[in-house]
């Protein structure tokens, strides 16, 4: 699990450089909330298995991280300097926020980056 979140960003670059964006402020936006919401659904939910996904047209890039739906009985961090602000970093640099739960108790957490 400490190795997770490094990997989907490891990848996220990697999509972002064979889709040719070469705008820095985009990428960097988009490594910031892919690496939230992995580090999101890796902390607070105890799914054994996540899903990353991103999605491009010609005016926004989506960018989709789906869960197990189930809640972590481990410790969560609110209280620690520095962390539980991962929503509302994703919120101040997100176009659109959102999620929905699956008829099978997943959770997909979805955020877009504006490309105009």
């Amino acid at each position: 699990m400490d190795r997770a979140v490094p990997i989907c960003r490891s990848l996220t670059r990697s999509w972002l450089a064979q889709q040719r964006f070469t705008d820095e402020d985009i990428c960097d936006t988009v490594l910031l909330i892919s690496t939230e919401l992995a580090t999101n659904a890796i902390v607070h939910t105890g799914s054994a298995v996540i899903t990353m996904s991103l999605r491009r047209n010609k005016d926004h890039l989506r960018i989709q991280v789906r869960d197990q739906g189930t809640q972590s009985a481990g410790k969560h961090w609110h209280n620690t300097s520095g962390f539980g602000r991962g929503l509302e970093i994703i919120a101040s640099h997100a176009g659109v926020l959102g999620t929905r739960r699956g008829a099978d108790g997943t959770r997909t957490m979805w955020a877009t980056v504006n490309l105009a």
